[in-house]
């Protein structure tokens, strides 16, 4: 396969330009650097074959991982932390996921998406891995947008917690023992800032920061990753707000404003049961992921709590159609918060812009006749609302929740709703059908018509 992908790229008999062909060289080196990474696995396989004693040590005591990676750095021209990644990487590949690592040969997935799932898996007991590597390729494969980043670790974790979930525990607890901050010297005077926290803490500080960086006037000379730095700064300083450089003497916006509004920075989806300690299932923290039952009701001993929703339940039965929309532009608290635990993310494909920080954009315009429902309501970040609304990107979705977004190309995309809701239960049916927009409008008028009667009809007050 890769030859003949790689004869496509570069026969003059086939030419390709533009998104095309992109995606072909996209292909051609996610392929080489399978092969890559399986040549470089099967040096330290050699090297560990090679041990000649109980402990695994070479001749003279030398660890046979630091004489790979001694060789492979070398040889390619690396640094020896990378020639170890790399050398780990093809290991596990070869010896505890060999069907991921071919459909990485195959160029249908990405060095990064495979160092991600390879990474997240780690802890998974050998006795359950196998089934993990099928559940998440298969949810690889159901999407014609790749999974990445954010989006791509809830999927695998979502797998782990139905599948191995002491896997998950065990790198979370491994994880809170090496959170670390770490500050580097960079050049021209400046230093650059590094480390690991949980993943409450590192949601609350980056959603302050963001929140920080908003509070000047529109004069402030500063760029928004400028201003979340100062904030940073700020922050160690004790002070609550930035001052405006507007340098305007009567600027309101000036450090330690006095009743700066506040709003939720940490979002946190829990089951019931769990808050209980009726279940152990897991919870989610918008922008992260899931988090373990434990975590979750940690957090919650300290959190504010608020109900959520299902709009389609009608009598107790999930119904879509049954949904009844709301008479208003923007959505109410709770169909928000609904739409949102159901998306989990910007809905647009390798967007990992958390639901919560996201706009609630309306598929098909209210100006034309679209619901402010559930079924025509999803997050989009801004620059992806934007896009939508006036870059010639078009919308659909299923009963289930999926969109099909189609480009200004004619490229058409299906991507699934990756929150909590849909990754841990079914609440929603999985029928593959639309509901014609025809259909949406006659249902849409025959709503209006009764709402108009039953006011008309109601009984004078004797």
């Amino acid at each position: 396969m890769f030859d003949t992908v790689l004869t496509a790229a570069t026969t003059a008999a086939n030419p390709v330009a533009g998104v095309d062909a992109a995606i072909l060289w996209h292909r051609i080196e996610s392929a080489a650097a399978a092969r890559k990474l399986a040549f470089v696995g099967e040096v330290l396989a050699r090297h560990l074959n090679e041990c000649e004693t109980p402990v695994g040590t070479l001749p003279g005591g030398v660890d046979p991982a630091d004489a790979a990676e001694a060789e492979i750095a070398a040889a390619l021209g690396i640094t020896c932390s990378t020639a170890g990644r790399w050398m780990w990487l093809g290991h596990t590949l070869a010896t505890r996921l060999p069907n991921l690592a071919a459909t990485f040969a195959a160029g249908e997935l990405t060095e990064h998406q495979v160092q991600t799932i390879a990474t997240c898996t780690a802890n998974v007991d050998p006795d359950f891995i196998k089934e993990v590597e099928a559940h998440i390729l298969s949810a690889l494969k159901g999407s014609s947008a790749r999974l990445v980043g954010k989006k791509l670790r809830a999927v695998i974790d979502a797998v782990i917690i139905r599948v191995d979930p002491d896997g998950l525990r065990a790198r979370r607890d491994a994880a809170v023992l090496g959170r670390h901050v770490h500050v580097h010297p960079a050049t021209d005077g400046m230093a650059e800032l590094a480390g690991s926290l949980t993943a409450e803490d590192a949601t609350f500080l980056d959603r302050r920061l963001d929140e920080m960086a908003k509070r000047v006037c529109s004069d402030d000379p500063r760029s928004f990753s400028a201003r979340r730095a100062d904030a940073l700064v700020a922050l160690t300083h004790g002070r609550p707000d930035l001052d405006c450089l507007c340098g305007d003497p009567a600027c309101p916006f000036t450090a330690d404003i006095a009743g700066t509004p506040r709003r939720p920075l940490v979002h946190v989806i829990a089951p019931a049961d769990t808050l209980t300690g009726e279940s152990d299932a897991p919870g989610w923290i918008d922008g992260f992921g899931f988090i373990s039952a434990e975590h979750l009701r940690a957090i919650a001993a300290a959190a504010d709590l608020r109900a959520l929703h299902n709009p389609t339940v009608s009598d107790a039965v999930a119904d879509y159609f049954a949904e009844t929309p709301e008479d208003r532009y923007r959505p109410s608290q709770s169909l928000a918060d609904w739409v949102k635990a159901v998306h989990g993310w910007c809905a647009f494909p390798g967007c990992g812009q958390p639901a919560w920080e996201s706009d609630l954009d309306h598929r098909t315009p209210r100006s034309a006749d679209g619901d402010t429902a559930s079924f025509n309501l999803g997050p989009f970040c801004r620059k992806h609302h934007n896009l939508h609304t006036h870059g010639g990107w078009e919308t659909e979705q299923l009963i289930d929740g999926t969109l099909i977004l189609t480009s200004r190309e004619g490229r058409v995309y299906r991507v699934p709703p990756l929150g909590p809701i849909p990754l841990l239960s079914n609440p929603v049916p999985m029928r593959p059908k639309r509901q014609p927009r025809a259909q949406g409008r006659v249902n849409r008028v025959r709503r209006e018509r009764k709402r108009a009667h039953d006011q008309n009809n109601e009984p004078p007050p004797f």
